[in-house]
């Protein structure tokens, strides 16, 4: 229903009290149960998710001499790709992945900068640079620089804490010795905690900056609800996932959980922006996190309290929601068989890569043909990959916003665009935002290996052009 103009001026009024409009961005964003909402319209926001500001530098070159991550001009403004985004691609929002061991590198977290030998971006570090000679402060200033410019064109700056170090016992630092094994780790750290303490304080109720609390948490691997827990509340698992320059030597760790995260941002920052947090599984599904109670199947009575197979029984719903903070901010979960308060201004998140749901459609595969099997699964398990996107997130949509912050072709698929258009336009029916991976014009980044919207020259690829043919059929519905 659309709201009258009066309304929409109450509740513009409404949140000026709540939300710094800054940066030039006039839209306000916020959340009213499972929608959101720009100006008090029920929309879903799409957008592109950038790579290279969590591994670079605002001073790298590739052999021709153009600059390896050129979002940011070395006037420290932004460039003619950023404005393309908003222009031509009509994008509404822009991932900013994050290398939080070079963001909080000079800052007292209680932990180690980093583990004995490490040292910041040494390929670039002390070398001049539009920011002075290159340090951790100018990687701060680098991507403040970038949420300003997206801001600045009207659009939503989302930063992701991509990449940590395990409370400083692995190295970020990427390219040393010939060391690309980058720095995503299986879970958030405590330091992790800090970086969000510090960065919602400095960017604290803005309407147009969101945070991505994890990137890609890889706990769990496809197990379903044992994993949900250690998600959400966090704890102290083997480490079966971990990377560096090098890696972290443990092979035990406390993890910490999104409602930690959560917290840092609402509690300690006391910052009520946007949120977006994810799920197992590489942030793919969320099964198992809410369940209702449900009678189990008489031939199946062995798995009894076990959300994820089809069949079993739940004595008392399952609610692993990111919960309130100390704060007392959120509202009562709106399911009957739960007593929880839920937190605020939270979007869930997928990355629903085209090797997910064990779909792999060929280029000349009509979308009619795999569409079902994606949506609803293939397999008997829905905790595993193939339950597919209703029983991994869409799930739900009824209670909570959901977002895909990254989604394409993977390794070994085609990337003309037949894949993604069906997608994105299942997605925009289901009102799913997404921003897919990634904005990165690289002659390493090919996308049959590395998911990329464009080639090498930043024009768009297969990819890219049906992405960019979503993006403006929905801006001008």
């Amino acid at each position: 229903m659309r709201m009258r103009a009066s309304r929409r001026l109450l509740f513009l009024l409404s949140t000026l009290f709540i939300w710094c409009v800054c940066g030039g961005n006039t839209d306000v964003w916020t959340i009213q149960g499972n929608k959101l909402l720009k100006n008090g319209v029920h929309v879903n926001v799409q957008g592109v998710s950038l790579s290279c500001t969590e591994f670079d530098s605002p001073i790298d070159v590739n052999a021709d001499g153009t600059y390896v991550c050129p979002m940011i001009t070395q006037s420290r403004t932004s460039s003619p790709l950023l404005d393309a985004l908003s222009q031509k691609w009509k994008a509404e929002i822009i991932r900013i992945p994050v290398n939080s061991q070079w963001y909080m590198w000079d800052l007292d977290t209680g932990y180690p900068a980093g583990p004995p030998g490490c040292e910041f971006a040494s390929t670039w570090a002390g070398k001049p640079s539009a920011y002075g000679n290159y340090s951790s402060e100018g990687y701060r200033a680098w991507i403040d620089d970038h949420v300003t410019a997206v801001t600045k064109l009207g659009m939503v700056a989302m930063i992701d804490l991509h990449w940590s170090d395990m409370d400083g016992t692995a190295c970020c630092d990427n390219g040393r010795d010939s060391c690309y094994q980058g720095c995503q780790q299986m879970m958030a750290d405590h330091k992790s905690v800090k970086f969000w303490e510090y960065v919602a304080t400095k960017y604290a109720n803005r309407s147009d900056v969101w945070f991505e609390l994890y990137n890609e948490p890889a706990y769990g691997l496809g197990t379903g609800n044992t994993s949900i827990p250690i998600l959400v509340q966090g704890g102290t698992s083997q480490a079966q996932y971990k990377n560096g320059c090098p890696a972290s030597p443990l092979n035990t760790f406390t993890f910490v959980g999104m409602q930690d995260l959560y917290n840092a941002v609402r509690y300690s920052a006391n910052a009520d922006n946007i949120v977006v947090v994810g799920g197992a599984d590489w942030s793919f599904s969320w099964n198992g996190v809410l369940a209702g109670p449900r009678p189990p199947d008489p031939s199946m009575t062995w798995c009894w309290d076990n959300p994820c197979q089809r069949g079993c029984g739940i004595k008392q719903g399952w609610d692993y929601m990111i919960q309130e903070s100390p704060r007392k901010e959120g509202y009562p979960a709106p399911v009957p068989w739960s007593k929880n308060r839920w937190g605020k201004n939270i979007i869930y998140n997928t990355h629903p890569y085209q090797a997910k749901g064990r779909q792999t459609p060929t280029p000349n595969e009509a979308c009619s043909d795999w569409i079902d099997g994606a949506i609803n699964g293939t397999g008997t398990w829905l905790c595993q990959e193939s339950a597919g996107w209703e029983a991994s997130f869409a799930f739900l949509t009824p209670y909570v916003p959901v977002i895909a912050t990254e989604l394409g072709p993977w390794e070994g698929f085609p990337c003309d665009g037949s894949y993604i258009g069906c997608q994105l336009e299942w997605f925009n029916q289901q009102m799913i935002s997404f921003t897919p991976w990634a904005y990165w014009g690289n002659p390493a980044a090919q996308c049959d290996i590395y998911p990329t919207l464009v080639n090498p020259d930043w024009s768009p690829n297969g990819y890219g052009q049906a992405v960019q043919k979503i993006f403006n059929e929905k801006s001008v519905a």
